[in-house]
């Protein structure tokens, strides 16, 4: 419609309401995502979590963040290639460093240790260090 970087500047200020199917919106969003350094599978994790605020009416948690993740792994403030390690354990808890990497992947990376320990001891507690805003918490990505 427009060549790139013409858009008539009374388009860029106007408010344009439009309905996304959230499919086309987890492709975009994985997309950006990618683009900006992050692995697939962290950027789908992301973008479903984001989504998944969205659907639940939390649009604070939601897709709105993108711009904000993706200015942060460009200029450096996330490392979306850290390795998350446990660095200390019980029967019950665990310590998780994320090392400054996604929240959203440390918060996923949480629950499967959290998981581990309950199969083992009946309960799981985990905490994550040196991460991210990792979305809504209320994520349900349970490790299968």
């Amino acid at each position: 419609m427009f060549a790139e970087g013409t858009i008539p500047a009374d388009l860029m200020t106007e408010k344009i309401d439009c309905k996304v199917s959230a499919a086309v919106l987890r492709i975009f969003c994985v997309d950006c995502l990618v683009k900006v350094g992050l692995s697939q599978e962290d950027a789908r994790t992301t973008a479903d979590n984001l989504i998944f605020a969205n659907l639940r009416g939390v649009d604070s948690h939601g897709v709105i963040r993108l711009k904000i993740y993706a200015d942060r792994l460009r200029a450096g403030g996330i490392d979306c290639r850290a390795r998350l390690r446990v660095v200390s354990q019980g029967a019950a808890d665990a310590l998780v460093d994320a090392n400054n990497n996604m929240g959203q992947v440390a918060g996923v990376f949480g629950m499967k240790v959290a998981l581990e320990r309950a199969v083992e001891s009946g309960f799981g507690i985990v905490a994550v260090r040196n991460s991210n805003h990792f979305g809504a918490a209320a994520y349900p990505r349970y490790p299968h």
